[in-house]
This record gives C-alpha cells, structure tokens and sequence, in this order.
C-alpha cells in the first residue's frame, strides 16, 4: 500500500476521494502490481495547504509489495488453459470476507461465481461457455489492497481436421451408399459434438471413429451425377446446448457417381446416364476412354468430353483385356494376320498387335467365310459384345477415332 506521511488535521473526505482515486489508478496492469507515486497536497480545515513529507517512488514501490498481501492471498489458480466449459478456481491461504473480494472480467462474459464453505475457494464458471480461442483477463482485488493481479487466460479453439483421408480413383472418390471419407482430427473427441452439413442436397451421417480422433463422414446413398462438393464440420461441447454448434472448418471433395452395375439395355436411357457418371482418368490432353460393360467409347480431350459412341467389344469367351494402353501403331486399312480380314482404320493398342480398335470387318473375295452377296460386317452387331477381342464401331465413328487420335494417344479400357 502507498503511504502519504502527512499532519493530522487532513479532511477525512478528501482523503477518502484520493483512496479511490488511488484504486483506480493502480488496477492497472498486466500481471503484476502497477504502483503510482503520488504527489497530494492536503488541506487543513482552513484551507491552508500542510506540509507533506514525500518518499522516493522506489520505497513506495517496494512496501506497496511487501504490504498490498494479493499474491500472498492466492494460494494457487487454475490453468491458464481454459476448457469451454471449464471453471476458475483460487484457492486461498486464508478464508475470505464475502465484501473484500472485487473481480472484473474482461471481455465481459456472464459468469457465476461460487465459494467454498469455508471461503478459501472461489470458482469462476461461465453461464454458457467461453467464447473459443479467445483471451481473457481477469483483474482480483482483495480488499483493503490497493494493488490489484491481473491473471490472463485463454480458452481453447475447437477440434480442427488434422488430415483428411479421402479414397480416391483418378482424383475422384466415388460416392456410393455406405461410402465414407474419414476426417482425422488433433485431439480426442469425447468431450464434443458434431455435424457436418454439405452445401447441397445430400444425405449423410457423421459418427466418431474407434480412435477417439477420427470422425467417419458416410454417403446414405448414391451420388447421381459427378460434382464438388463442399462440407462444413461443425462442433461443439458436448455440455453446452445446440445453438451453440460453430463452424470449424470446409472441407472439399471431389466426387463421382459410382458405375451401375447393369447398364440400361436402351441406349438413350445409357448415353443419359453416361453424360452424368462417365469420368475423365486423363485431364491433360487427349485419350480415348472405353467402358465395356456400358459398351461405350468417349474421346476425351483436356477432361472435356468430344465423341461419344456405342461399340462392340469382345465376346465373353474372348473378352477384350482391360488396362491402360497407348495407341501403338495406325493403318488405314490393315490386313489381320489371324483371321485374313481386312480392318479398316486399324489403331493397335498393344504392343504385340493382337488388339486394336477398327472398323467393322471386310472379307477379302476368296475369304471362305465370306458370307455370300458380303463383303463387310453389318453394323448390327455394334453394341453387342461379339468381337475376337478387339473394339468395333462404326465406319464414320472408326475415321473420326482414326483421324482424331494420334499414335501416342492413351486407351483406357475398363
């Protein structure tokens, strides 16, 4: 406490007022005393000024240290981390009168402050919760100190995604019934709630993993068309009410219908549900994608769709391999070495020449299984799987491949 060495007849209001004025002063300060030397000028009672014996700041300072007694009173106090719900607690060296106490708080939060029966512990709780990630001050003042301790605490933010753990193919995940992507997070769950909401119209559910850690985000059914979609993850503690869920992080995936099993036999009903499900695996350049249960060739170039034809590809016994290929090699009307036919616009996508795409096929005259009154297949058999192991299409649609793909252009066949 500050000591003024002053006569006797100093007017007890006057006093009284510099008192407060004192204690406004010296609650200033960030985690330790803040002492001021004032310099007073009292009064008798009949108005003339008395002399005032002035100490140096420094012994102001030092007994207002070794007097003030606030730190000597607070035995212990809580981590300075705050839980969202967590409380304050002091604990005190000696019991405390219920009107020597002052607590300011700051920012300002509606708290609820209990003591101990025999006053040596007061805790401090929010009504809610602490705002997250936020810093708080809080200014204690036992009375009759003039000094006041200012403790600094800082609340805890909310989980945040430490990793995300999205299954991909060709930079897609595929969502379908009872798929899901798993959110890893940076600490244990238990203490929160949470909710994920997409920014479109999509079922989901959200529960927490086997870890403790992990939130597994699950499709309730099949994704309809391909599309990017944004996920907001929102938490809260789990002792506080709903309205209190906040915002924690968007997360943005990628993603793909999946691939019927069993496409539909009409070919308008496919090429529809094509345009929503077929997906680029190449997104640079060109590259000719061949989907064999939908019997469907795309010619893809920079990801963007250019041709989209039916074809024929092998037959169950002599089924055309899936893979990844590159065209080979191109002739414009080649003669295959197996069968004595003639494959118009020919595009070897193995290496050994045993498969291509081509043209539909044409019978040399002496061929001797040259239907009579023939000399080229028909085009009935395009959407059918009926080949050796090559893929078929149609003449117009075979010159469009042939003229669009050069040797070098990937095949993707699957």
């Amino acid at each position: 406490m500050v000591q003024f060495h002053i006569e006797k007849k100093v007017v007890s209001q006057k006093v009284s007022l510099l008192e407060r004025w004192v204690d406004v002063v010296q609650n200033y300060g960030r985690g330790h005393f803040a002492v001021f030397a004032l310099i007073i000028v009292p009064f008798s009672t009949t108005g003339t000024a008395l002399p005032l014996e002035r100490a140096s700041a420094s012994l102001v300072a030092q007994e207002a240290r070794e007097e003030s007694g606030v730190e000597n009173l607070v035995r212990s106090v809580s981590d300075r981390a705050l839980f969202l719900t967590e409380e304050i607690v002091f604990e005190f060296s000696q019991p405390i009168q219920n009107d020597l106490i002052t607590l300011t708080l700051y920012p300002r939060t509606a708290v609820k402050e209990e003591w101990s029966e025999d006053r040596t512990r007061l805790s401090v709780t929010p009504l809610t919760q602490w705002q997250q990630d936020t810093k708080y001050s809080l200014a204690f003042n036992v009375a009759p100190h003039t000094s006041s301790v200012i403790y600094h605490f800082r609340s805890e933010s909310l989980p945040r995604i430490a990793k995300e753990s999205i299954p991909e193919e060709h930079g897609y995940f595929f969502a379908e019934k009872d798929a899901s992507i798993t959110l890893h997070m940076d600490r244990d769950l238990e203490s929160y709630d949470f909710k994920v909401i997409p920014r479109v119209q999509l079922p989901i559910a959200v529960a927490m993993g086997e870890s403790g850690r992990n939130l597994h985000v699950t499709f309730l059914e099949d994704l309809e068309e391909h599309k990017d979609v944004s996920f907001v993850l929102y938490a809260k503690h789990r002792d506080v009410s709903e309205k209190h869920f906040a915002p924690v992080e968007e997360v943005k995936v990628r993603m793909a219908a999946p691939q019927p099993d069993v496409w539909p036999v009409d070919q308008g009903e496919r090429i529809a549900l094509l345009e929503n499900r077929v997906l680029p695996r190449v997104t640079e350049g060109k590259y000719v994608d061949i989907n064999l249960k939908a019997r469907v060739t795309t010619l893809f170039e920079d990801g963007e769709v250019i041709h989209m034809f039916f074809n024929s590809p092998g037959a169950p016994e002599t089924p055309t391999p899936p893979g990844e290929y590159r065209v080979e090699n191109k002739a414009r009307r080649a003669l295959s070495a197996s069968f004595g036919v003639y494959l118009p616009f020919w595009m070897a996508f193995t290496a050994d020449g045993k498969y291509g795409l081509h043209d539909l096929i044409e019978w040399p005259e002496d061929h001797p299984e040259r239907p009579e009154g023939v000399y080229k297949e028909s085009a009935s058999s395009i959407d059918r799987a009926v080949s050796p192991g090559c893929v078929r299409h149609t003449p117009s649609q075979s010159q469009t491949i042939y003229e669009w793909a050069p040797v070098g252009t990937p095949v993707i066949i699957y």
